[in-house]
Order: C-alpha cells, then sequence, then structure tokens
C-alpha cells in the first residue's frame, strides 16, 4: 500500500519523489512531468491518463500498474524499470537512457 505521504506529495505536483512508495496509490490524472521518480514503487498504481512527460523512471517498479496505456510517457527516461508484462515502453514514447 502507498505510503500516504508520499502520495499525497505524487498528487500535489511534487517532482522529487525518488524511492517514494507509490504502490497500489490513485494517480489518475497526475501532473507528474519531469518528476524524478528513479526507485520509485509504482506497482500496482493507477496511472490513468497522468502526465509522465520527460519523467525520469529508470530503476522504478511500474510491476502490475494499472491504465499505464492511458498515461503520457513521452520523452520519460527508463532504465532498469520494471515494467508491467507486454508493456511496450518505446511504443508509449519513452527512451531509454543508461546514464
Amino acid at each position: 500500500m502507498a505510503n500516504k505521504k508520499d502520495e499525497k506529495r505524487a498528487k500535489a505536483g511534487d517532482k522529487h519523489l525518488s524511492g517514494a512508495d507509490l504502490s497500489a496509490a490513485d494517480l489518475t490524472m497526475a501532473d507528474l512531468r519531469a518528476a524524478d521518480l528513479t526507485m520509485a514503487n509504482l506497482a500496482r498504481a493507477n496511472l490513468g491518463g497522468a502526465d509522465l512527460r520527460g519523467a525520469d523512471l529508470r530503476a522504478a517498479n511500474l510491476a502490475g500498474a494499472t491504465n499505464l496505456t492511458d498515461a503520457d510517457l513521452t520523452g520519460a527516461k527508463y532504465a532498469k524499470t520494471h515494467w508491467p508484462v507486454g508493456f511496450d515502453p518505446e511504443k508509449a514514447g519513452a527512451i531509454e537512457r543508461l546514464e
């Protein structure tokens, strides 16, 4: 279950969420543009309509995240990111960045 403080920060537009526990959080329509979500736990989070353009998702856990196909991942960076089974991050506009 999500850390309520982390979930509140994400919904308020906080961009510094590295390592945050957002597991199973309802982030529907959340503005996470350019957010630092490195090593964040977004497992089973609802990301329907979330704006993740330019977000840093390196080493983040999005396994089991729901409605990810409805989120905008244009230009989001990823590497060693755990995605839902069958999800293609590049098709969704994310860019693999190892540095």
